[in-house]
């Protein structure tokens, strides 16, 4: 397994939504770049070149605060941080199986008061029983694990995770 597809694995294991891209810095032998945001504001660069990692940063804003050169030390930092939970409006999030969930706002049940996540289900491409709509799903279920005994393959931790 590469470092890369290491990296990403502990990342479905340990909940955090990320995103790859190619680095915006030039002066980086890096050729890619997978971004990661911590429920503390942090945001977490781990710089690849052809899959085998060279270093991390994590900060907030512009300001980097921690540098990681060795993987082990990165990957344990990351293990050590809660993931993004938080729900926004307009805020994008991933089911695990594959459609994307654009929140639109959190409501409450007139009667319970339950708080409810409003979102619309796009892309699905027949992995789900949503069709692209509008839907509402309480809030503790739209944050909650996987069912790991009912989907025993699948290797991340929420049934969503905050696409960043």
């Amino acid at each position: 397994m590469s470092d890369l597809e290491l990296l990403t694995s502990k990342l479905n294991e340990f909940g955090y939504g990320y995103r790859i891209e190619s680095p915006r810095n030039l002066d980086t032998e890096a050729n890619m770049v997978v971004i990661a945001k911590s429920s503390q504001s942090l945001i977490h660069h781990f710089y690849f070149k052809n899959d085998k990692y060279l270093m991390s940063d994590t900060g907030s804003k512009s300001i980097v605060e921690i540098v990681h050169k060795d993987f082990e030390d990165a990957l344990n930092f990351i293990g050590s941080l809660p993931p993004d939970r938080e729900i926004t409006e307009y805020s994008r999030w991933k089911h695990f199986k594959g459609t994307i969930a654009e929140v639109i706002t959190v409501a409450k049940h007139s009667e319970t008061g339950e708080e409810l996540v409003v979102y619309r289900c796009t892309g699905n491409h027949g992995q789900t029983n949503h069709i692209d709509g509008v839907y509402a799903r309480p809030k503790d279920m739209f944050l909650s694990e996987v069912d790991h005994v009912k989907y025993p393959n699948v290797n991340t931790k929420y049934r969503l995770t905050k696409v960043v």
